[in-house]
């Protein structure tokens, strides 16, 4: 709150009238601040009991083994949401009951030095008496709503209905809440900006911008007139949620289409050995790798790995991502790989951002099926990937086609399951060795091929013609250091849309920075600034199949970042950008969290 008042109060050169003012100026960090982080908490709550919701208190099915299983516990009568509701109803009244102490204070000469209701000249309407006249109704009509209605509840049906939520009013009751506040917000826009016009110094640059939208549309009151009509206009510009982006560079909202975000335990000791010479494909063949982290994963509860993914995908929201693609791949089992297709599925519950979730569990060969790939693949076919679909825990199925991994037949079965189940397909190819791996991929028409170090201009044609994305993971190429670059004249020449992505793992790519990503694909692959922002937006939804985002358009879906730089090049030129000022997912401002503060 103390940052967004500084953008406001930057490079003004007015100076107090009086020395101490009045408490409702001086606490409005505090209090502005406080209900802020009441909405994220409201925010957060709603959205968890939304998911949880049903009339009665407890949802069974059968198993198909005559096994009762546990669906949910629901939110009887939706309580929690009315408790929420009324919570955020105290906590808003605060701040409209504010504002109108705000505007009286604006009014009395004694406090500001300004002329006598911050009328121009003497007349019938008195400047802003009227207004101020009908704020202290709207404060009023404003404090008897945000009386907690849930507490009124009384019994009906002889006794049988007891209780009620009083959920429909208590929700009624916010409405009211907010349609009196952006009317008293609206009449202290009001009166401020004839404070300004009657102060006549050098206000801060984002009060010069507001001053500049409201004087856009309502003439300065140069002379005794009735508040009616420059209200109504006021009103509607409160209304419309104007954001104020600061003349910073506004791009659709990043999307990081590959990421392994949930995994247990630690791969630093693998880092040391790299640095001693021991090759990625080594490691793996020695237990490592994948199958290290596989380990460490089953051990992991899912609630731990909801809180490990939730720590590391809340720093890649600050940096502007409001779309995230998340593998499962460390779990090679039925429970665990959907233990975290569970726990990636939980991120959007506790983030601003939308999750795209895939199952890999064609990644890597477990220990208990070692030199049984086949029977691993057979597998994969029957049991997981059925489960997974019957469950909607996935949103496309990936694999790893590599010497290291699966063969390009191997994965031609599990793409023809997924096919049958209604599932698109990805894939990791062509990452160590040129395996056929994209024209695989082309072959059952992905949505993407990731890596592709090793493509050749036949896999290059092949990704055109099907128009599958090319992902690009430069993070991997450089913590593993190596030497092919991914083939991207071929690319340019063939048209295949280039996308980028983190790949954030704990083995190969441990980067939680698509804007670092932005920088080492231009510094590396030789990327144009254009062509790596449009990697991780327009390029990036399309390697997800999300035809929505990814542009700033009429229409689509408004997520949007806001970046203190003034082109592309500034954004990728630096290693090591800023978090994003402010990020905007499905039309909603997120919270300071995620925000640079």
């Amino acid at each position: 709150m103390i940052a967004r008042l500084n953008q406001l109060l930057k490079g003004s050169r007015v100076t107090p009238y009086k020395l101490q003012a009045a408490i409702s100026l001086r606490i409005i960090p505090q209090v502005h601040g406080a209900h802020l982080d009441a909405l994220d908490q409201v925010r957060s709550g709603i959205e968890q009991t939304i998911r949880t919701f049903s009339g009665n208190p407890m949802l069974v099915e059968d198993d198909g083994e005559g096994q009762a299983r546990l669906l949910s516990v629901g939110s009887f009568h939706n309580q929690l949401l009315v408790n929420l509701i009324e919570y955020l109803a105290i906590a808003t009244s605060h701040v409209v009951c504010l504002s109108e102490r705000r505007l009286h204070r604006m009014m009395d000469e004694n406090q500001t030095g300004l002329n006598p209701q911050l009328a121009p000249r003497p007349g019938l309407d008195a400047g802003m008496v009227v207004a101020h006249k009908a704020c202290i109704d709207l404060v009023a009509r404003v404090r008897m709503a945000a009386q907690p209605l849930s507490l009124m509840t009384s019994e009906t049906s002889g006794g049988q209905e007891d209780y009620m939520s009083m959920a429909l009013p208590v929700i009624q009751r916010l409405l009211e809440i907010v349609r009196y506040g952006t009317a008293i917000l609206s009449y202290e826009a009001m009166a401020g900006c004839i404070a300004l016009d009657q102060r006549k110094a050098h206000y801060g640059q984002g009060v010069a911008r507001f001053y500049d939208l409201v004087r856009g549309h309502i003439a300065p009151l140069d002379q005794d007139r009735s508040p009616g009509r420059d209200f109504e206009v006021m009103h509607e510009l409160v209304l419309q949620e104007v954001v104020d982006c600061g003349g910073g560079l506004v791009l659709p909202g990043l999307i990081d289409c590959h990421t392994h975000l949930v995994y247990g335990g630690d791969r630093s000791r693998e880092f040391e050995q790299r640095l001693e010479g021991v090759s990625y494909q080594e490691i793996s063949r020695q237990g490592g790798g994948i199958r290290s982290t596989v380990a460490a994963t089953r051990e992991t509860s899912q609630q731990e790995l909801a809180a490990l993914a939730l720590d590391r995908a809340t720093r890649m929201c600050a940096n502007g991502v409001t779309t995230l693609e998340v593998k499962s791949g460390y779990g090679l089992c039925v429970e665990d790989e959907e233990k975290m297709l569970l726990a990636a599925r939980s991120l959007c519950e506790r983030l601003p951002v939308s999750v795209h979730t895939t199952f890999l569990g064609a990644h890597a060969i477990p220990e208990d099926f070692h030199e049984r790939s086949d029977d691993y693949i057979q597998l994969v076919c029957e049991e997981m990937l059925p489960s997974v679909a019957r469950q909607g825990l996935a949103d496309s199925v990936d694999a790893f086609c590599e010497n290291i991994a699966f063969s390009c037949q191997q994965v031609r079965r599990v793409f023809e399951k997924a096919r049958e189940l209604g599932l698109p397909v990805r894939l990791h190819a062509d990452q160590l060795t040129n395996g056929g791996g994209a024209a695989l991929a082309a072959e059952f028409g992905a949505l993407s091929a990731d890596h592709l170090e090793y493509t050749d201009e036949a896999g290059v044609k092949a990704l055109a013609e099907s128009d599958t994305v090319a992902v690009l993971l430069p993070g991997a190429f450089y913590f593993l250091k190596e030497k092919q670059c991914p083939p991207v004249e071929l690319f340019r020449k063939h048209q295949v849309p280039i996308a980028l992505a983190t790949d954030y793992n704990p083995g190969s790519s441990p980067v939680d920075s698509l804007l670092l990503v932005l920088n080492m694909a231009c510094v590396m692959f030789g990327l144009t600034p254009r062509e790596s922002v449009a990697g991780v937006t327009i390029h990036a939804a399309k390697a997800l199949g999300l035809s929505d985002r990814g542009v700033l358009k009429e229409g689509y879906r408004a997520d949007f970042a806001v970046f203190d730089v003034e082109t592309l090049a500034h954004l990728c030129y630096p290693i090591g950008v800023e978090p994003a000022r402010l990020v905007v997912q499905a039309g909603c401002l997120t919270g300071p969290q995620f925000q640079r503060s």
